[in-house]
């Protein structure tokens, strides 16, 4: 809806053949709709994505994610339903990252 705000929404389709090594391996839906939404306000970014099987017509996981923008890197705090995790990390923005070490961006402070 604007720069602030974004939504998404998929359709996701799979199949799998032979014997999964592990029993985590298998997917969990074969057809599948996602929705996400983006919130970014200054440096700071939430995130929502859920996730709808098509086949047992119900809601198998959902995400919630809140990060911030700090010059090359973006700390983050991650929670998902399915698999039951709960992630604290961070991520490198790559552009900001290379410009940071380039030195454009102490050029940009002064």
């Amino acid at each position: 809806p604007n720069e602030q705000f974004r939504i998404g929404a998929a359709f996701v389709q799979g199949s799998q053949f032979g014997t999964p090594d592990f029993a985590f391996d298998p997917l969990y839906s074969t057809r599948a709709a996602h929705v996400r939404a983006d919130l970014e306000i200054g440096p700071w970014t939430g995130r929502y994505l859920a996730k709808y099987d098509l086949n047992l017509e119900s809601w198998y996981d959902r995400e919630f994610e809140l990060a911030i923008a700090a010059d090359g890197f973006e700390p983050f705090i991650l929670v998902r339903q399915q698999p039951n995790e709960f992630m604290i990390g961070f991520r490198f923005r790559m552009n900001e990252f290379v410009d940071l070490m380039k030195g454009e961006k102490l050029q940009d402070r002064r």
